[in-house]
């Protein structure tokens, strides 16, 4: 794909990027979800949560964050990892 962006106020250095995330699929997220111990059609997955300023608050939701905001297909950076270590309930 060729994509073009058009930013005549953004400044840059060289270095700098832009990441553009593929949108996850319904059985990715599903098998995240599976993986940390919820149920793919558990309620609070739609209801907004304190996560959305890690978004800027572009999405409110978990299922809107695993959906567009979080790369499944990739490992987890550190600080990503420490943030879904916060959720976990088996301390190893």
């Amino acid at each position: 794909r060729l994509i073009i962006l058009d930013t005549p106020d953004l400044s840059y250095h060289a270095g700098d990027h832009v990441c553009i995330l593929p949108e996850n699929t319904t059985s990715a997220i599903n098998e995240f979800l599976s993986a940390c111990g919820w149920q793919p059609d558990d309620e609070r997955l739609d209801q907004h949560c304190s996560l959305a300023s890690f978004t800027r608050g572009k999405y409110d939701t978990i299922r809107e964050i695993l959906t567009y905001h979080v790369d499944l297909s990739t490992t987890p950076q550190p600080h990503i990892l420490s943030i879904i270590a916060s959720y976990a309930s088996d301390p190893s």
